[in-house]
């Protein structure tokens, strides 16, 4: 991870967003979810575009959860990455702060994670709240215990959220 992660700076072509890929969520144990998501991070490292890992971080009540996969973040090593701590099932508030305290124009965002019709769709929805433009949703690299279909639904009629 950089010792200070983004300097403030105009802004890069994207920004990688991965949300909620921890163990503690069965539909982030996917074999084929890990390798799709390792396979974004990559593809960001290699444009050096920032990543941002986002975990449900709520240790006072469920201490079990930890962090994001040790493979994603293995892949990451050596880029321009850091960690968002989340405390509900949107992570907008504190995805918006992180990114508005390091950059004075907001990057594209390309956003990649599981549960994609809870936690990528609230994050995703309230960012846009926020004042977020260009939003891509890396469709294969999200996945969910319950209606992943569902959830690429609903983000694709969100103006400014685009599917890949």
């Amino acid at each position: 991870m950089s010792k200070v992660p983004f300097l403030n700076r105009l802004g890069p072509s994207y920004s990688l967003l991965v949300i909620d890929a921890q163990p503690i969520f069965s539909a982030a144990n996917s074999t084929s979810l890990i390798r799709s998501i390792r396979s974004e991070i990559l593809t960001a490292k290699q444009a050096k575009a920032p990543i941002v890992f986002v975990e449900f971080a709520l240790k006072h009540i469920a201490p079990q959860v930890g962090q994001t996969h040790q493979t994603l973040l293995d892949a990451a090593a050596g880029s321009d990455f850091s960690i968002v701590a989340k405390k509900s099932q949107s992570g907008a508030t504190e995805v918006n702060q992180h990114y508005r305290r390091y950059f004075a124009k907001l990057p594209p965002l390309r956003v990649c994670g599981v549960n994609t019709e809870m936690c990528v769709l609230d994050t995703v929805e309230g960012l846009k709240k926020l004042g977020w433009e260009n939003i891509t949703i890396a469709s294969s690299a999200c996945n969910s215990d319950a209606n992943h279909q569902f959830g690429l639904n609903l983000l694709k009629k969100i103006p400014g959220v685009y599917l890949a």
